[in-house]
């Protein structure tokens, strides 16, 4: 009995795939088409708005004698507090920020209810659970959904030289993304410049009721100071609408989708129709041999 060895080596499947060439060449061809196809009509493109931010650098303010940093520290001396674009950042994520944010532009339906968008008419294609004019026809979003998905769709980036911050956001539609990103920035500017002018108003408000409680001459020069540079603070955050963050490359409508990459599931789709034309011919070559070992096979 003449016993088979059923190992294949390499040399012998560089042959074979030689030999059938044409057919790896269809298999692989057929499998980029499919799978190419498939990316380009079942997933949705996704488009990043971009912007690029700096910190407005702190304002100096009234020189106060010495001795005075406990009571400075009570009413908050001084222009913006140090850190303020990181605590910015952190207020942008928060869930009371977002909720407000979301509410006030109606980006609900933008963020969960969005399918498609056309770029021929600009017009976005709404799932059918809503309806821009009749609404939800489900249950909205919980505010812990919403955040999730907000800051999904958000990416925040800071260069450790420049210190320049980058804030970027996904959407279906290109004009959507830039549009977020212009009314975050500014929202978050705004936020921050009432906070700093509401601030300044409560402590010149402190500030003058124990000046008339006090008749200390040097008390009351220390206090006067205190009320000026306070005010100074009210008038930076009124005069600069960018209050902490300054546009340095704004936002744009960027037509290049981000999502799906195409050039990976192209890259993809080769090495996997390839493989799958070595197998259907390593296969076809096993059932061959199968068949031509039936056909000798002596029956006794």
């Amino acid at each position: 009995m003449k016993i088979e060895n059923n190992e294949i080596n390499f040399s012998s499947l560089l042959k074979l795939c030689w030999e059938k060439k044409l057919t790896i060449f269809i298999v692989t061809a057929f499998t980029i088409l499919i799978v190419n196809a498939g990316v380009y009509f079942g997933i949705e493109k996704k488009y990043k708005a971009q912007v690029l931010l700096s910190e407005r650098e702190e304002q100096s303010s009234t020189e106060l004698p010495s001795g005075l940093g406990s009571l400075g520290a009570l009413v908050g001396i001084g222009g913006k507090d140090s850190g303020e674009a990181d605590k910015t950042l952190k207020i942008m994520q928060t869930r009371s920020f977002i909720e407000r944010f979301v509410t006030k532009y109606n980006y609900l339906p933008i963020l969960f209810a969005v399918k498609s968008w056309d770029k021929e008419s600009n017009s976005l294609l709404y799932a059918d659970y809503y309806n821009p004019n009749d609404g939800w026809g489900i249950p909205k979003p919980s505010i812990f959904e919403v955040q999730k998905r907000f800051l999904s769709s958000i990416d925040i980036a800071q260069d450790n030289v420049t210190e320049f911050i980058s804030i970027s956001f996904t959407h279906n539609s290109p004009y959507i993304a830039k549009e977020v990103l212009d009314n975050l920035v500014n929202g978050l500017n705004i936020l921050m410049q009432e906070q700093a002018i509401n601030n300044a108003e409560l402590s010149v408000k402190y500030l003058k009721e124990e000046l008339e409680k006090t008749e200390l001459l040097e008390f009351r020069k220390t206090l006067l100071k205190l009320i000026e540079s306070e005010l100074q603070k009210k008038m930076i955050a009124n005069v600069h609408s960018d209050y902490v963050f300054i546009t340095i490359d704004p936002a744009v409508v960027n037509f290049k989708p981000v999502s799906p990459q195409t050039l990976l599931f192209a890259m993809l789709s080769v090495i996997f129709g390839f493989s799958f034309g070595v197998l259907i011919v390593l296969i076809e070559t096993k059932f061959k041999s199968s068949e031509h070992k039936c056909d000798g096979e002596i029956t006794l």
